[in-house]
């Protein structure tokens, strides 16, 4: 579905809104996965419910993010409107010409490379103060989260630095399948003061439900275990209506085939020129 945004800075970041109001109004911010390929018809769903109940609905992107998504972006329309013919009408010279291309493309993107550059809490931290910064500046007065895997983490450690009503994380990244225990993962769980809840998928591959109790986290954090993997490709009606019901919100009306909750209620964000 297409919707016209609203894109506000908020320091090294982005906000996007398709339904900015005033500052008393019920907000929620979308944090997404750092994967900005992946989508979630689960959330899509949750997020298309909030905009038709009037909440407001603002989706934060970074600015290593936005330079990720842009450069792609970049790169698929060079190999369209050229390079791809070049490379099929002289091998040699399109594989030059693509090098070319992508040295230019990391440059003019350079914060792409952020995520590996710096380690893991610092882009966190840093995250969680733009956000943070934001919602104090704006002195919103009713602010809900809505993460995805690695938003979950930015979210926790936004609740230390500024007042949010509810959190809802869907596929909190316990652990990662490749790599050892990771702390900087879990400890922002311990220090969580208002309510949050972690819907985890028992198939979810960061980690199981049962990983929860390994975590020691706040007693303001509770656990909704449902059937998913690490992507919630399923809008489960009873797992949204529970969700809304958490968050104090009407509850999910279920309309037509499970499919039909699969919209594109995360705006596919445009390549914005400046301010980048």
């Amino acid at each position: 579905m297409h919707r016209d945004l609203r894109v506000m800075r908020a320091g090294e970041a982005f906000i996007h809104s398709v339904n900015w109001r005033e500052p008393s109004a019920p907000t929620v911010f979308v944090l997404g996965r750092n994967d900005f390929r992946r989508r979630s018809a689960m959330i899509d769903a949750l997020i298309d419910h909030l905009v038709d109940c009037g909440v407001a609905v603002c989706w934060y992107e970074h600015r290593w993010q936005r330079h990720a998504r842009l450069k792609e972006a970049a790169y698929y329309r060079i190999c369209d409107a050229w390079l791809h013919a070049l490379v099929l009408a002289h091998p040699r010279i399109g594989a030059w010409s693509r090098r070319a291309v992508q040295c230019w493309l990391r440059l003019r993107y350079g914060a792409a490379e952020q995520l590996v550059e710096q380690s893991p809490e610092a882009v966190h931290a840093a995250a969680a103060k733009c956000l943070s910064d934001f919602i104090n500046k704006h002195a919103l007065r009713q602010v809900f989260l809505v993460a995805h895997s690695a938003g979950g983490i930015t979210a926790a450690l936004v609740q230390a630095q500024t007042r949010i009503q509810k959190t809802v994380c869907f596929g909190y990244p316990f652990k990662h399948p490749e790599r050892d225990a990771e702390p900087y993962r879990t400890s922002p769980l311990r220090n969580i003061v208002t309510p949050y809840l972690i819907v985890q998928g028992e198939a979810d591959r960061y980690g199981a439900p049962g990983t929860f109790s390994q975590c020691a986290a706040s007693p303001a954090v509770e656990l909704l275990s449902i059937q998913s993997d690490h992507d919630y490709q399923y809008a489960c009606p009873a797992t949204l209506s529970r969700v809304l019901s958490f968050l104090g919100i009407a509850p999910f009306q279920h309309q037509g085939t499970p499919t039909s909750y699969a919209s594109s209620s995360q705006p596919h964000l445009p390549a914005v020129r400046g301010g980048q």
